[in-house]
């Protein structure tokens, strides 16, 4: 890749400082919490700043407790759950507008498309599919097939809709699963599931009761999901509360998770899937999460606000979305504001290491991770891109030795 090398020191500088141009026209600080990553021995490392901090936005959109954002073409779509309405605000002119509809009562989770807004509400128990002037164009209440179950929970959380108008819905209670409805609302089933996870106690105790005795003494059910997001693929990407390993997974079209043993928090909130198939994930802490679309860590950034307001710091964190440019937007619930990210050269350098392996070009990519695994030491990421590309080159004993490492 002779033109990367050429200008391997000014091009991802200059990709930065245009990235900051198009995402938003607002002024900027340094990195007000220190960026992670994971060391080859598996320690956490701290590394170049991968996002730096911008503005708050919306400081005087009035936000009560919002709990969900969508970004589509230039409008940030804002679940304002406290107030009953969806706030748009226009990222190019800085112009808000809202969509109401007289039977949404709180709005908790959003999703956008060309066609529709699609906002799901636990407490109207619906969700409303309205057109982006704010027109009712269809609403989903819950199933009536048999199948659905007379007795299971249907509060509709948070929802995700696929090319073809499938609905992917996390309803508050329900333990067997995302419900699936077609785009006229017929229940099509459960999508994905959550493995049961025994105490040490509840271990012993199976090795000891009878199965009569466990019936009825046990009631085990699994987690439920809290959360989910889909990408490009329509491959579906969920989050569940109170695991850690697994807390993230990408299902299959079968809904087993394809993602191994990872690095992860119990407590998030929300998920998003970037432009090039980076996860993000943030915490109720403020933590953001950055994994590739293969689930191996890239960075680690954010946290909460203690002692006073900072740019970047979050008191409640509710919401994550990511733009075409790669710039992050977090909600603060409890404040009522809208944090954004930009990313920095190291962070874009190692997006682009990560596309060009998924592209095939092994060789261009393996010179950008040697150059990243110079700026950032000892990465267990940087390595592990390294082997990868030498283990589609044929190069066995040069990918064993960073494997090995």
């Amino acid at each position: 890749m002779p033109f990367f090398y050429k200008r391997k020191g000014r091009l991802p500088a200059l990709i930065a400082i245009l990235i900051l141009g198009l995402c938003m026209r607002v002024g900027a600080s340094n990195s007000t919490a220190y960026t992670y990553t994971l060391s080859a021995e598996g320690e956490w490392i701290r590394t170049q700043d991968a996002y730096l901090v911008g503005s708050i936005l919306l400081r005087d959109a009035g936000l009560n407790k919002p709990e969900d954002i969508f970004v589509f073409g230039n409008n940030i779509y804002i679940a304002d759950t406290g107030n009953g309405r969806i706030v748009v605000f226009d990222r190019e002119t800085n112009g808000l507008s809202e969509i109401r509809h007289e039977g949404m009562q709180s709005p908790y989770g959003i999703y956008v498309n060309s066609e529709a807004v699609y906002a799901a509400d636990p407490v109207a128990v619906k969700i409303f599919k309205l057109s982006h002037s704010g027109e009712l164009l269809q609403e989903f209440g819950r199933p009536k097939e048999a199948t659905f179950g007379s007795k299971t929970s249907f509060k509709p959380k948070k929802v995700t809709v696929t090319d073809d108008g499938t609905l992917f819905v996390v309803s508050e209670g329900s333990y067997d699963g995302i419900i699936q409805l077609s785009s006229t609302g017929q229940f099509l089933g459960y999508f994905g599931y959550n493995n049961i996870r025994l105490s040490l106690l509840e271990q012993v105790q199976d090795l000891i009761f009878t199965e009569e005795q466990k019936q009825k003494l046990f009631r085990r059910v699994p987690k439920t999901f809290y959360n989910l997001a889909a990408d490009g693929q329509n491959m579906i990407y969920s989050i569940t509360k109170g695991v850690e390993g697994d807390a993230v997974k990408k299902h299959n079209i079968a809904g087993y998770n394809m993602f191994d043993y990872m690095a992860d928090e119990a407590n998030f909130e929300d998920i998003t899937i970037g432009s090039e198939g980076q996860v993000l994930a943030v915490t109720e802490t403020g933590l953001i999460y950055e994994y590739s679309n293969d689930g191996d860590l890239l960075f680690s950034f954010g946290g909460r606000a203690i002692s006073s307001e900072r740019n970047g710091l979050f008191t409640v964190a509710s919401g994550i979305a990511v733009d075409g440019q790669g710039c992050i937007y977090v909600l603060d619930k409890e404040q009522g504001i809208l944090h954004f990210f930009y990313p920095t050269a190291f962070a874009l350098k190692t997006h682009q290491a990560i596309l060009l392996y998924n592209q095939g070009k092994y060789h261009e990519s393996l010179s950008v991770w040697q150059d990243l695994l110079r700026q950032s030491g000892n990465s267990r990421l940087a390595h592990n891109g390294i082997a990868k590309c030498y283990t589609q080159m044929q190069e066995y004993e040069l990918a064993a030795e960073h494997f090995r490492i």
